[in-house]
């Protein structure tokens, strides 16, 4: 069973919506069955972050006033902290994802995605580190894909390189014919999709339709080989 997730490091709903996630997919008794997937959608360019900071973005994105959003920024962060999950966004900067999801799609190459993933999020709402916040830097992605295992030769090449941009502006092209317009953003099995920020009960919920619809087709595809596709950069072949 395939999850496609469309979502943004430095959104607070995706952060706290993953962990809601994980912790359905940790009492899904078919757990090993699933395959996790990210798919970038990257909420700030470089022209929209300049001199704006996270509430400054979040106030013209939502078109409310400034107050809203410290409301709902303390609602948010009751959430993530019932979660034990490292929050803190006071004061920081808008930032410019794309390089990060590059990196993601390296390193799902690799089979560290997920690792990744989960790094890229904690790094950027935890208040532990001079460099929270920003996730624009390169130096940081390098020291991030470092922790994951990544190579670091080869993170600084492909950033330097522009490598992977096509496999990012093609996850925002399909979420834009999908009408995806809010994150995070799943699809189960490309049947069924929860948008938003979803009690871990509706997720397990999901997860177990999508599987009694088609359970002994998962069991089949499981068990049968299956060819393997190989990338380099924004090149693949079977």
């Amino acid at each position: 069973m395939k999850v496609e997730i469309w979502s943004d490091f430095v959104s607070p709903l995706c952060y706290i919506a993953k962990r809601k996630f994980e912790l359905a997919l940790e009492k899904f008794e078919q757990k090993q069955y699933v395959k996790v997937e990210y798919k970038s959608y990257v909420l700030h360019s470089h022209r929209q972050c300049t001199g704006s900071t996270w509430k400054d973005r979040l106030t013209e994105m939502c078109n409310v006033p400034r107050d809203k959003v410290d409301e709902w920024i303390e609602q948010i962060t009751l959430q993530a902290n019932e979660l034990n999950l490292p929050f803190y966004l006071d004061g920081f900067a808008a930032t410019d994802t794309f390089d990060a999801h590059r990196l993601v799609k390296f390193a799902e190459r690799k089979g560290k995605a997920l690792e990744l993933v989960d790094l890229l999020f904690k790094h950027f709402f935890s208040r532990n580190t001079a460099t929270a916040g920003n996730l624009n830097d390169r130096k940081i992605l390098v020291d991030l894909g470092k922790r994951c295992g990544l190579n670091a030769a080869e993170v600084e090449a492909l950033l330097t390189m522009n490598k992977y941009r096509r496999a990012v502006e093609d996850d925002e092209d399909l979420a834009s014919e999908m009408g995806i317009e809010a994150i995070p953003f799943f699809v189960f099995n490309e049947k069924y999709a929860l948008v938003g920020n979803h009690p871990v009960e509706a997720f397990l919920e999901v997860l177990q339709e999508t599987w009694n619809e088609d359970e002994e087709y998962f069991l089949k595809k499981a068990n049968r080989p299956s060819a393997t596709t190989y990338c380099e950069g924004d090149e693949c072949e079977l």
